[in-house]
């Protein structure tokens, strides 16, 4: 099967059934930042709109054609971004799906070959979008702090700052690099996340857990059992753009054909091939079933909480 098809029939569950998010590509470079010099900034709410407890500074960007080489982004506060969201005024839903206003974010889905381990994320409760949700590592691209020190300065910044500040992890990412461009319409985010990202079992030993959400190390072996949510990972439940980030680095990954996945040991590819065929029956015949694996959206725009949400 091609990347191509690949892509087509993974869209076809997640962007035209779900509607949450819409695959774009999977690539090997991350296009570049650049701020608009023209109009560098964007700061949309009223002045007496309530500032949340935390208010860094975000890279928007606007009607995006991709494939493109570079992203030219505004600043805008979280302030501004809550103010979007609010008014609906933050991504296009489908069949439009470029146009319109994102945030961009960056992640990235860390593995151990050593233990034969991959890492996810599930999400806290105090999260604005799909609270308690099974997700990958990664966050708002934060092009400068408050006090005009640069902070992103690429996307793979981003991720490598996620990590860090997330898990604890300190992760090394190429300028090339096998990489999932997505668009993610309820939490409005132009997200890349970076599938080449071997970590040591030391590191993952010594990884911190944060308010933002427990991380889970799940053995290759029980892959197969996390993407269908069965055995011991029964009650949990995906973000969807999280299930379709791992599902492209089972296709897409270029890992080592070495390497066995599932309970059935198989290879990455067709593992990926299993959980794709049983989620397009599930399309088919029970749709009801394939969309109760999946957590709620419940989008917050509570500006009281100490921890707003601003990951993907």
């Amino acid at each position: 099967m091609d990347k191509q098809s690949q892509i087509a029939r993974l869209n076809r569950i997640f962007h035209l059934f779900l509607g949450e998010i819409c695959l774009l590509d999977w690539s090997s470079e991350a296009p570049v930042l650049q701020q608009d010099q023209e109009h560098p900034t964007c700061f949309p709410a009223p002045a007496d709109w309530p500032e949340p407890a935390i208010n860094d500074l975000h890279a928007l960007v606007k009607d995006v054609s991709y494939p493109c080489t570079q992203f030219l982004y505004q600043e805008i506060d979280y302030k501004g971004v809550l103010w979007l969201r609010q008014q609906k005024l933050l991504a296009h839903t489908p069949p439009a799906p470029q146009g319109g206003a994102f945030l961009l974010g960056a992640g990235a889905l860390p593995y151990c070959r050593e233990s034969a381990e991959l890492l996810v994320q599930q999400r806290s409760v105090h999260t604005a979008t799909f609270p308690g949700g099974l997700h990958v590592i990664g966050g708002a691209t934060s092009p400068r702090r408050r006090d005009g020190q640069p902070l992103d300065r690429s996307l793979q910044e981003t991720a490598i700052r996620e990590m860090r500040e997330e898990a604890g992890l300190s992760i090394v990412l190429p300028q090339q690099s096998r990489m999932v461009i997505a668009i993610e319409f309820t939490s409005g985010f132009f997200h890349s996340v970076f599938l080449q990202v071997p970590v040591t079992r030391p590191a993952l030993d010594q990884m911190k857990t944060t308010w933002e959400g427990e991380l889970l190390r799940v053995p290759f072996a029980q892959l197969d059992h996390l993407l269908l949510a069965e055995g011991a990972y029964h009650k949990l439940r995906w973000v969807p753009s999280g299930m379709m980030h791992l599902l492209s680095w089972l296709a897409w990954g270029d890992l080592d054909p070495q390497l066995r996945f599932g309970g059935k040991g198989q290879t990455a590819g067709e593992l990926f091939a299993t959980i794709l065929e049983h989620l397009e029956y599930q399309l088919r015949e029970q749709p009801e079933a394939l969309r109760a694996r999946f957590a709620p959206v419940t989008l917050s725009s509570s500006l009281a909480l100490p921890f707003e949400d601003h990951q993907s």
